[in-house]
């Protein structure tokens, strides 16, 4: 809109003289189109899965003021562990826990297995990881349920998913 004001180079001056501002957003807005572009071929590489397994839905419960979000992440795909992603917030109690200690996975069969490991920080108000079972053989299993025990005096949360 400038040019059809002034001239050229009177526009030119200008973006110029601001050069040390538009060059670092210039070169920002190139970064964040350059990652955009790998994350999405790397997402169509390994056809299109974002960590989750496809056709398998995250699910949120809500107690005691704590939000706890668990994603299946490997689950009856050949997989030597079942692996989820969990997320807990809260601003109202210290979420100190160890999961690998309070976790079970229950299988349709009514077998239980105890948690293997737990990646998450043991503390804070926004504490996120992955929950890993060791090997659970999940043939011919048509579900699952993830048991939370004892987390923010909920005696058990329980997340169910059938088994791709």
């Amino acid at each position: 809109m400038l040019t059809l004001v002034e001239s050229w180079s009177h526009a030119l001056s200008l973006l110029w003289e601001d050069a040390i501002f538009v060059g670092p957003l210039a070169a920002g807005f190139g970064v964040q189109v350059g990652l955009y572009t790998f994350t999405r071929r790397a997402l169509k590489a390994a056809g299109g899965r974002e960590g989750a397994i496809t056709g398998v839905s995250p699910q949120t419960l809500n107690g005691r003021g704590v939000s706890v979000r668990v994603t299946p992440v490997a689950l009856g795909d050949g997989s030597p562990a079942a692996t989820f992603d969990v997320a807990m917030n809260t601003h109202s109690v210290d979420l100190s826990y160890d999961l690998a200690e309070l976790a079970t996975l229950r299988l349709d069969d009514g077998t239980e297995l105890a948690a293997s490991g737990w990646t998450g920080a043991l503390g804070g108000h926004h504490v996120s990881g992955q929950l890993t079972f060791l090997g659970p053989d999940l043939a011919g299993v048509q579900s699952v349920e993830l048991v939370l025990r004892d987390v923010a005096d909920v005696p058990a949360w329980t997340f169910a998913w059938d088994v791709p």
